[in-house]
């Protein structure tokens, strides 16, 4: 996420790139501001960019859904995919994680994953895409 300031709403990751061989994390951080406290999210993932997007409710979630979109549904809250869905803390701010084991994503080599929120209890908010490169 480094050390340099921003304004909320506010949607980053703290690692760019993941190694397909040998894995990697990345934390993905959501930060909204005390006025959205509690609210329920949901991030979504996906590996065909986020032009056009998907309409979801009110909003267009910069995500193209694919084949990972899919798969991180399936694997909410799982070792992969951890805090994928929850709610804010009372500052309006939640950390997941996309973990990638050693050996299983080599066919992702070059790609880029696209990751973005939304919260669902009203689906009126969505996040600006995030993107993290599997090299």
């Amino acid at each position: 996420m480094g050390t340099g300031s921003y304004t909320t709403p506010h949607f980053a990751t703290d690692n760019e790139t993941i190694d397909s061989v040998s894995g990697g994390s990345s934390g993905l951080h959501i930060h909204r501001g005390s006025a959205s406290a509690n609210r329920p999210y949901m991030i979504f993932a996906g590996m065909t960019g986020s032009t056009p997007g998907t309409k979801v409710g009110a909003v267009t979630v910069p995500i193209n859904i694919d084949a990972l979109t899919h798969v991180a549904y399936a694997s909410l809250n799982t070792p992969t995919f951890t805090a994928f869905a929850g709610s804010l803390d009372q500052n309006g701010m939640a950390k997941a994680s996309f973990n990638v084991p050693a050996g299983i994503a080599t066919v992702l080599k070059g790609t880029d994953l696209t990751f973005a929120y939304v919260l669902v209890d009203f689906v009126d908010v969505t996040s600006r895409p995030v993107t993290v490169r599997m090299r």
